[in-house]
């Protein structure tokens, strides 16, 4: 390779750099602006749910059981009680 072939190849190579850098640069300057637009919806998604309570924090309402009334039973004297037991048998017999 002469001087000016070598001259003309090494011209070729930083233009293609340059115009490979200026490329690369907006692409990421494109994908920051993207990113960033992204960003800012997801800021305003989240404080759109914060200014509404009922959207963040669920109500929940228990409702204890009720107790059911206790039936009063009338009670028997103890001397009957013995008394009838022990009649019962005979009775069935």
């Amino acid at each position: 390779m002469s001087g000016v072939d070598n001259n003309k190849i090494k011209l070729r190579r930083r233009a293609f750099r340059n115009e490979a850098a200026v490329a690369a640069l907006a692409i990421a300057i494109g994908l920051g602006a993207v990113l960033n637009i992204h960003a800012q919806e997801i800021k305003q998604a989240i404080k759109q749910a914060a200014a509404t309570p009922s959207a963040t924090v669920p109500e929940i309402v228990v409702t204890a059981p009720k107790q059911k009334p206790k039936v009063t039973r009338a009670r028997r004297p103890a001397g009957a009680s013995a008394v009838a037991a022990n009649t019962e048998p005979a009775q069935a017999a």
